[in-house]
This record gives structure tokens, C-alpha cells and sequence, in this order.
């Protein structure tokens, strides 16, 4: 996920895991269990050209801060 990020690439992720965290604001999330909707978000990225530039621009706000991830990022916003 972060690597597609760095690369500007939009990012579809699942709900599951640490995932949400890691991409905080910066991808589309969806339900791991729904197929219609990975289908209806894998779609929207393919066909709206403004959904698909929305995330790259969030997306390289953390990435040029060497080991910090949204959620990271978030953790020390909120502790100082």
C-alpha cells in the first residue's frame, strides 16, 4: 500500500487489519466481505478522474516524512 501511495497511485484498501490506520485518510476504504462493493469502488477509481486525484495529493503529505504513517502522524498530533 505504501509503495502504490508513494508512487501517486490511488489505493484501494479493506477494512481489516491495521490497514485503515496505516492509510488513514489517504485511500478508499472498503468492506473485505462486500464484493459489490470492491466492485463499485474499483469502478469509481477507474471511471472518476477527480476520485482517483483526491488521494495522491493526502497521500504525499506523510510519505515525505520518514517513517511516519497517518496513524503515527495522528498519535503525535494529538499528544502535544
Amino acid at each position: 500500500m505504501l509503495e502504490a501511495m508513494s508512487s501517486k497511485v490511488p489505493v484501494l484498501t479493506s477494512d481489516v487489519s491495521s490497514l485503515p490506520e496505516v492509510a488513514g485518510d489517504a485511500a478508499l476504504m472498503v468492506d473485505h466481505y462486500s464484493e459489490k462493493e470492491i466492485y463499485d469502488a474499483s469502478i469509481s477509481l477507474l471511471e472518476n478522474e477527480n476520485l482517483r486525484k483526491e488521494f495522491p495529493a493526502q497521500e504525499i503529505e506523510f510519505l515525505r516524512i520518514p517513517g511516519v504513517c497517518p496513524a503515527t502522524a495522528r498519535l503525535a498530533s494529538n499528544s502535544g
